[in-house]
């Protein structure tokens, strides 16, 4: 994974900007996922289909393998973060997801951000600046990453809640509805959040 916490204050507003910019072209592309995939776009219409959607997500994951899945579809031109893999990850492959699944990791944890960020008016994408002192690193290990928040609330960072869901299944056999699955993160979420 990307160690935040080295960049530069300056890397991390403009790394927090082009993840920003890059919310609707990465929700088209999951729409064309869902397409050739021969599901509905409907599953992206709102966090009333965030079941349907998890659902999809897992089936997915469950019968491609983590290290084997493949999208059918190419990331959109106008991406401002265009790449073999997604930039919050780092330079090298993964050890236990394929390019493609990290990006299917990326884009549905995208879409769960955009939609809090709408039910929340207030929430913004954010650069967390906390450093907090971490006992094994020295500083808090979300230190500069780009995080969704509300005023007096709580930051989240929702591709890393979906990557952290989707590891402990593969790794450690754990249920994919731990916390709920998605649907259940986002009601925890925006409560969280203030909605």
């Amino acid at each position: 994974m990307l160690d935040f916490s080295e960049l530069t204050a300056e890397d991390a507003r403009s790394y927090r900007n082009a993840y920003a910019a890059a919310g609707e072209p990465r929700r088209r592309w999951l729409a064309a996922e869902l397409s050739a995939a021969g599901q509905p776009s409907a599953l992206l219409d709102g966090p009333e289909e965030l079941p349907a959607l998890w659902d999809w997500y897992t089936r997915w994951f469950d019968s491609a393998g983590a290290r084997e899945l493949t999208l059918r579809t190419s990331q959109p031109a106008d991406d401002p973060q265009r790449g073999t893999r997604p930039p919050w990850h780092a330079a090298e492959p993964s050890e236990y997801f394929s390019d493609d699944g990290l990006w299917l990791i990326d884009l549905v944890g995208i879409h769960w951000g955009l939609l809090a960020k709408a039910a929340i008016p207030e929430a913004e994408w954010v650069v967390y600046a906390d450093k907090g002192p971490d006992p094994k690193r020295g500083v808090d290990v979300n230190y500069q990453r780009t995080m969704l928040a509300a005023p007096g609330v709580r930051h989240f960072d929702p591709a890393s809640m979906v990557h952290g869901i989707t590891v402990s299944h593969f790794l450690r056999n754990g249920p994919w509805d731990r916390y709920g699955g998605l649907p259940g993160l986002y009601a925890h979420v925006t409560r969280d959040l203030g909605a």
